[in-house]
This record gives C-alpha cells, sequence and structure tokens, in this order.
C-alpha cells in the first residue's frame, strides 16, 4: 500500500495492477468481464487477435469521445493497454472490431479528505470483512429532533413501542394504532371478575288468632294481636374496584428512530 498527500487531503491506494485478457472462441470477450478497483489502480488488457480498447458508453455502442476519455488506438494484431483509474465512478469500454468484447471497470475511493474518511465499498479489520456505511433495513436510535446526513426518520415507527417479533412473526408487522403526542397510557378493553357470595337472610313474623270461631262473636272473643314488621337484614356484600395508591401511567422516552435515507 501507499499514501499520498495532497494539501488537505489523504489518499490510500493499493496500486493493485488487474489483467484484462481477451479469451478466443466463437464469441471472443474480455475476462473478467467487470472489474472493480480502488482509485490509484491500474488495469491492463491484452488481446491477440485484431481489437483496442475504447471507452463507450453504458450501451456499449457509441464511443466517448469526450476530453479525457480512454482509447488505445486503432485496433492492432495483438498488443497490450494499461490505464491507471484516479478518479471514482463507473467506466464502459469496447472492441471497436468486436461487438462482444465490452466490460466495465468500476473505480471506487478510500481517502481522507479535510476530515473525513471516504470509503467506498467493504473493508477488512482484524480478518473480518465489514461494509462501510449502513446495512440493508438498518435502523440507528438517536435523542435528537433531526437525523444525521444520510439518514431519514423510520416515519412507519411513529407512535409505536418496539417488540421483539415472536416466532413467526414479521418484523415490520404493525399492530392497533399508534399513541398520539403526550398520550400517557393505553388501556386495552378488559374485563373484571368479581365474586359475590350472599351469607343468607331472614324474615320474622307474628301469628295472631281468636278465641271464638264463632263469626258472630269473633270481635267480642278475639284475644288481642300485635302487628310486627318484617324483619330485614343486609348481604355484607359490597361490588366495586379500588385503585391502588401508588398507580402510574407507563414510563416512556421520546427517541428518534432514522434509517439510510433512500438514494
Amino acid at each position: 500500500a501507499q499514501t499520498r498527500v495532497h494539501g488537505e487531503s489523504l489518499s490510500f491506494e493499493s496500486r493493485a495492477a488487474v489483467r484484462i485478457i481477451e479469451l478466443d472462441g466463437t464469441t471472443p470477450k474480455w475476462a473478467p468481464a467487470s472489474v472493480t478497483v480502488y482509485a490509484g489502480d491500474t488495469v491492463t488488457w491484452a488481446w491477440s487477435s485484431q481489437q483496442n480498447v475504447a471507452q463507450a458508453n453504458s450501451a456499449f455502442v457509441a464511443i466517448n469521445t469526450s476530453p479525457g476519455a480512454f482509447y488505445s488506438g486503432a485496433p492492432a494484431l495483438g498488443g497490450a493497454y494499461s490505464l491507471r483509474f484516479d478518479t471514482p465512478g463507473t467506466y464502459y469500454y469496447k472492441s471497436q472490431n468486436t461487438a462482444s468484447l465490452t466490460g466495465t471497470i468500476i473505480v471506487k475511493q478510500f481517502s481522507w479528505d479535510r476530515g473525513k474518511l471516504v470509503l467506498d465499498g467493504n473493508f477488512t479489520l482484524n480478518g473480518q470483512t465489514t461494509s462501510w456505511g449502513p446495512a440493508a433495513k438498518e435502523v440507528k436510535m438517536f435523542l435528537g429532533d433531526n437525523c444525521p446526513p444520510g439518514w431519514e426518520e423510520v416515519p412507519q415507527a411513529a407512535g409505536y413501542m418496539l417488540v421483539s417479533r415472536p416466532t413467526g412473526g414479521v418484523s415490520g408487522n404493525k399492530l392497533n394504532t399508534p399513541f398520539a403526542n403526550n398520550e400517557s397510557t393505553r388501556v386495552p378493553p378488559h374485563v373484571h371478575p368479581a365474586v359475590v357470595a350472599d351469607p343468607g337472610h331472614a324474615h320474622s313474623y307474628d301469628i295472631f288468632g281468636y278465641g271464638n270461631t264463632e263469626n258472630s262473636y269473633r270481635s267480642s272473643y278475639v284475644q288481642g294481636y300485635t302487628t310486627t314488621s318484617t324483619g330485614s337484614s343486609t348481604t355484607g356484600v359490597t361490588v366495586g374496584i379500588n385503585s391502588p395508591t401508588n398507580a402510574s401511567h407507563n414510563p416512556q422516552l421520546y427517541v428518534l428512530l432514522c434509517q439510510a435515507a433512500a438514494v
């Protein structure tokens, strides 16, 4: 590896040499037809038949004649052409003599520019290959009101409590309605079972009668009676709900969930 210093920028280069050769056959082709290199790497083409290398458009039809476009010269019988790529981007090329000889060069960047590390692609750290940048569908949590550059808020998570998916669950599935701003708690539909036990009760009454059974003399022979009210008793059962004195709402902390911005 080699390090270059350009004023306020620092570039790391592998200075790798990539060789692309022509494969003869019924349908000639470059091998490999697509390669990925880093800025500073050199690519060399080699062929044995009447060929050349010319930068083309993405359809591999028109030759790129803009200033700086690469061109090995007119088709020649056998030859080689080398080019160092310093600018990241995707480059298309072809042979003007054989339509099937097309290819792509993808140039990525790995540099330190004004305090910012720019890495395009994967890197290996302690033997582990890691992707530089967010993974697919990666979500990050922030205590702030705005997502950092390159990230955007996850709209489908607004107002929802996050739950690790159960067995058979689908990530991103939403249940019920989200919390409104400053909504402190949510009580789902439920019932309170109650058991009523009646200890029983009794009624008291008085019996009255006559001293003589002859109707014509009844009024004069009544022994006397007293009217007594029926006795009553409460069941002693009370049904109600008592709220505990230490009851409180669900503790909540608002955070910002961000995902990689769509490009």
